[in-house]
């Protein structure tokens, strides 16, 4: 598989594993809202990247918005759409391209192209993690959201 393809499989997987984490958070009866806001943060990060990407405007949205599930669940199915759309666009000389973008501490920096893909996937996972351990102390079941679960599975393509 080349490294595009596994980039867009990746993005399926955030993308399923989102909605996994989403849905345990209703099961719950929406029981940490800390671990919303995580979600949340997620998905309000997602998209500033894709802003920083020449994907459009993000300035409406906060980094740590405080958002209901249901406006979590329309960004994860707008945001699954939007990075579809985005990695379907690209080639191999677009991913090792270099972007120059100002982060949220408003210091310039330039990172390349695959690199701020990846970091997106990694930092999505990772906050996810951290709902997860959020709902957990909370008393209820987390959603499973490992990768090779979602693969053995049949869950991604």
């Amino acid at each position: 598989m080349d490294t595009l393809s596994q980039m867009q499989r990746m993005f399926r997987f955030d993308a399923w594993a989102t909605g996994e984490s989403l849905a345990a958070l209703r099961a719950s009866g929406d029981a940490s809202p800390r671990a919303r806001r995580l979600v949340a943060h997620v998905l309000a990060a997602q998209w500033v990247w894709l802003s920083r990407l020449g994907q459009g405007g993000a300035s409406w949205i906060a980094l740590w918005p405080d958002l209901t599930l249901d406006e979590c669940e329309t960004h994860r199915r707008d945001l699954a759409g939007a990075w579809t759309r985005y990695l379907g666009g690209l080639d191999a000389a677009v991913l090792e391209s270099t972007v120059t973008y100002t982060n949220s501490a408003g210091q310039a920096h330039s990172s390349r192209v695959d690199d701020l893909i990846t970091h997106v996937a990694m930092h999505g996972h990772y906050h996810r993690g951290q709902a997860a351990m959020e709902l957990r102390a909370a008393g209820h079941a987390p959603a499973v959201t490992d990768y090779i679960h979602a693969t053995r599975n049949g869950l991604i393509e």
